[in-house]
């Protein structure tokens, strides 16, 4: 498990909305880092869909834009227009692991260009 305390929430353009907790007002939510979850269909060899879904995590900032890329991006988010989203027994070990991967990637191993970051899949079997 992770020391990192992620948050999900629906922003107000419903977007599903992961992110570490910085700070937290009566009216502000301060989030370091926020990543959009998208949901995608996986290609099969024949690059047709196989039916399965996977998860990615797009950051909503990319550190490509900022001159020092060591500083984390902080969002306000007005807790008026956000939903946010409570669940028992915290998140997924793989979907920490990606977020990680996006914002610390001292610890991965550099891969190819040709492969992507990993993805979770979804309703597993």
């Amino acid at each position: 498990m992770s020391n990192i305390n992620l948050v999900s929430f629906l922003d107000a353009a419903c977007r599903t909305i992961i992110g570490e907790v910085d700070s937290e007002t009566a009216t502000t939510l301060v989030v370091k880092n926020p990543v959009v979850v998208n949901i995608v269909q996986q290609m099969g060899p024949n690059g047709q869909p196989n039916g399965q879904m996977a998860l990615q995590l797009l950051p909503v900032y990319f550190k490509e834009f900022q001159g020092e890329k060591k500083n984390p991006a902080l969002f306000d988010y007005p807790k008026s227009q956000i939903t946010p989203v409570r669940f028992d027994g915290g998140f997924d070990f793989r979907l920490y692991a990606q977020y990680e991967h996006i914002f610390n990637p001292a610890g991965a191993v550099a891969t190819p260009k040709a492969e992507s970051a990993p993805v979770l899949k979804l309703f597993e079997e």
